[in-house]
């Protein structure tokens, strides 16, 4: 069982916490578009070696983090989407780069089924005249309007069909959207299942009446599961795609073993990607969460606890960072990978990991504490409390000079910035004092042509490559 020596954790909100996460304004649909146009980024970075291609790419990166600053939502998603037109080879983005289109209804019923998608436009001036659109599924092209009118955006969501005779398909799939020849192509997640109002409003009504003993974390992400796919089925547009049939399903479980007083979560037989409310203290924190496929419930597993920067999310390190990179850096070798939403005020530690140790064997002596920007700062107030609690704190663009380094003398501490990171003055003032004092396991790697943003996808490789050094042979 781990601990409960963790306090909750405060940390003051400075602009050199900050990061360039996909979040200038609390227009949800403009979330998830900024959260698409950073992940594209990120891919599209990591598929290109040329240093000089990147090179030229990084101001319209860094133009993009002062613009998320500014709350400048159009003018992030431009930005990106320069970028990202520039690590192609090309000078410009495409005027189409600016269509933005989402699902009116990301958990729909399956029969009858049809996707409606609410179609427009996030910067500049729309191209006069109509485009040629074309919605599939699979083999399937879908039944709908053939062509979309730029100098009149439609109101009202455009409507596709099935083709007739054809069964559609249930569970969670993607919807393939080209506007434009050749224009933009997005690939928009839709979840189809049967009698979603009526499943909704059964499981609506056992959350009343469920055992007054139940465990907390049960109820809690029962509750926060039934707020999430009500909201799904009325249209909410969330930032990350979050597989809603199967969640669906996976609460129906919760729910059925919740009415016997059955823990229905406990990691064996559950790989994967987990999303839970994990009740702290009067509350509940949002954690992300990956089982890894190996993981083996007789047998003490790592555990990698990673700390997003501000304005972030429990998806980001899931999503945004290196397109969720870190995801496959745990699953080759069977860590698991927890991801808590973080506050500028900080979390509570304690209670995530005590929550999650009742249900997966985790191994006490391996936890590593990562952190990019607000969550490097984050991290490093919790390593500093007690460092023999853990087995290594990577801190990613982020940190400051930290009093008393002494403390964690044998700490294993990997301290990366890029060379452009606004961040980088607080992460070499963290290892400055590791070094005065004489800590002989901390390590300052500075990242050639990087910025803020893009560190943690560039720098992830080398970090559980170190990590590697230090695991038990």
């Amino acid at each position: 069982m781990v601990d409960r020596a963790l306090p909750f954790l405060l940390l003051p909100l400075t602009l050199a916490a900050a990061t360039a996460a996909p979040a200038p304004s609390q227009d949800r649909t403009l979330r998830a578009e900024l959260a698409w146009r950073t992940r594209a980024l990120e891919i599209a970075w990591m598929a290109t070696p040329d240093a000089g291609v990147r090179v030229a790419a990084l101001p319209d990166i860094e133009e993009a983090v002062q613009r998320f600053f500014r709350l400048d939502g159009a003018g992030v998603a431009e930005a990106l989407d320069t970028a990202r037109a520039r690590l192609a080879g090309r000078s410009a983005h495409d005027p189409l780069d600016a269509v933005r289109v989402h699902p009116a209804e990301r958990l729909v019923e399956a029969k009858p089924a049809q996707v409606r998608l609410v179609f427009g436009w996030m910067y500049g001036e729309a191209p006069d005249g109509e485009l040629p659109l074309e919605v599939r599924c699979g083999d399937d092209t879908l039944v709908g309007p053939a062509s979309l009118d730029c100098s009149a955006w439609p109101d009202e969501p455009l409507v596709f069909h099935w083709p007739d005779g054809t069964t559609p398909p249930r569970g969670d799939v993607v919807i393939h959207v080209r506007c434009g020849k050749p224009g933009v192509e997005r690939q928009l997640s839709l979840s189809l299942a049967p009698d979603v109002g009526r499943r909704l409003d059964d499981l609506d009504a056992e959350l009343e009446g469920l055992p007054k003993d139940l465990d907390p974390l049960e109820k809690r992400t029962l509750d926060a599961r039934l707020k999430l796919l009500t909201s799904l089925a009325a249209g909410s547009t969330e930032e990350t795609d979050y597989p809603a049939a199967r969640i669906l399903a996976e609460t129906e479980s919760m729910m059925a073993a919740a009415r016997t007083g059955e823990t229905w979560f406990r990691g064996a037989g559950q790989a994967g990607q987990h999303w839970l409310s994990v009740p702290t203290g009067m509350g509940a924190t949002p954690v992300r969460l990956l089982v890894p496929g190996s993981y083996d419930p007789e047998r003490p597993t790592p555990l990698v606890f990673a700390l997003h920067g501000m304005g972030g999310s429990e998806n980001m390190f899931f999503d945004a960072y290196g397109a969720g990179r870190i995801t496959e850096l745990c699953e080759e070798r069977g860590f698991l990978l927890v991801s808590p939403r973080v506050s500028p005020l900080g979390f509570q530690a304690d209670a995530i990991l005590d929550a999650l140790a009742a249900r997966l064997n985790i191994d006490p002596k391996r936890i590593y504490v990562l952190g990019h920007s607000m969550g490097a700062g984050v991290g490093q107030r919790l390593v500093a409390r007690d460092p023999s609690r853990f087995a290594a704190f990577v801190a990613m663009g982020g940190g400051s000079n930290q009093r008393r380094a002494e403390a964690w003398r044998l700490l294993p501490t990997y301290v990366t910035a890029g060379d452009r990171d606004f961040g980088r003055g607080g992460a070499e003032s963290l290892f400055r004092a590791l070094e005065r004092a004489d800590c002989p396991e901390a390590k300052l790697v500075i990242e050639p042509r990087c910025e803020h943003l893009l560190i943690v996808a560039e720098a992830l490789p080398q970090i559980f490559a170190w990590i590697d050094g230090l695991e038990p042979r």
